[in-house]
């Protein structure tokens, strides 16, 4: 083997690895699947040299760089209380701050549909005839709607809401890999289902009643349906269009940045579910319940605008700090 020209071609690869093995504690989520690509591949050229050359100071240098490089994909687990605490300051945060013109689009476009179908159902009597009898509606807009939020113990009321608003959520996830298409019909199938019930409960004069109860728990709620669905539908983009980095790589950063979103918004969900079984149904007055839902919405967008523009000025994007479940030993 002509020990020179081996040392040529392989040379950038060596030092690239040494530079990414030197910086290992601040990779992102490409430079560590690079790191993982340039070790795998500086081995084989380890195994090469040992098999082919007796140039012992060339074996000796792969060693220690394979050595260390190994060290670095395989080291210590990190401290499950850092990896929470960078979760809810940086991954979380700042997906949803960089994806905000998704779910403020998806707000817009969900309220309007909302309004609409209200005003409709609320001045039509023929559309109302359509959607069931007198007696059904009647029954719904005196009884039924607010029965709803006091007729189950408060623990098994959360838990219910918890799961159908987590299952809403995860649709909006999961469909992104339909280019988030099937996203679209999820919020269309909502906002027609909140406009319809207001506008029932708007055309027997119960507003106050229907705006009082579902303010509440509702800002929140849906403010999470709203991030998972612009999530999604910026994942679905990617894959029409990746910017300036290829597409594989691109799908993967969001995706895995992605992921953030689901778990973040499990917890957020957890705390509208828990609002909506303890203060929507409770005996406070009106003007508290509702003050209860619009503190626990702006404390949670003061939260993704403060983390998640202080983790995007810093250069983060979500993706992954370094390989899963570790951190590069020193």
């Amino acid at each position: 083997m002509d020990i020179d020209a081996f040392v040529t071609a392989h040379q950038p690869t060596w030092d690239r690895l040494d530079q990414l093995v030197k910086r290992r504690r601040h990779l992102s989520g490409a430079e560590v699947d690079e790191l993982v690509e340039l070790y795998e591949r500086v081995a084989t050229h380890l195994s090469i040299a040992r098999s082919s050359s007796r140039d012992g100071l060339l074996v000796g240098r792969l060693a220690s760089l394979v050595a260390r490089a190994r060290s670095a994909v395989t080291g210590a687990h990190a401290p499950l209380w850092r990896e929470v605490v960078r979760f809810w300051t940086v991954s979380f945060p700042v997906v949803a701050y960089r994806s905000w013109r998704w779910w403020l689009g998806a707000t817009l476009a969900s309220t309007a549909i909302a309004v609409i179908a209200g005003v409709w159902v609320a001045s039509s009597p023929e559309v109302q005839a359509s959607l069931g009898t007198p007696e059904e509606i009647r029954q719904l807009v005196e009884h039924d709607f607010a029965d709803y939020y006091s007729e189950n113990p408060a623990g098994s009321f959360a838990a219910h809401v918890w799961l159908n608003n987590a299952w809403v959520a995860a649709q909006c996830i999961a469909f992104s890999i339909l280019l988030g298409i099937p996203i679209l019909y999820v919020l269309l199938q909502n906002a027609l289902n909140v406009g319809v019930l207001g506008g029932l409960m708007a055309s027997a004069g119960k507003s106050d009643i229907f705006f009082g109860l579902i303010t509440p728990h509702g800002l929140l709620e849906l403010t999470a349906v709203f991030l998972a669905a612009g999530a999604g539908l910026k994942l679905g983009w990617t894959v029409i269009d990746p910017g300036p980095r290829p597409r594989g790589q691109a799908l993967a950063e969001q995706g895995r940045a992605i992921v953030s979103v689901a778990l973040g918004l499990v917890v957020v969900l957890l705390v509208s579910g828990l609002i909506e079984a303890l203060v929507t149904p409770s005996p406070l007055p009106t003007w508290a319940r509702i003050g209860i839902g619009v503190l626990a919405e702006a404390v949670f967008l003061t939260y993704v605008v403060y983390f998640g523009r202080r983790a995007a000025a810093a250069g983060e994007t979500g993706d992954v700090e370094r390989a899963p479940d570790v951190v590069p030993a020193a």
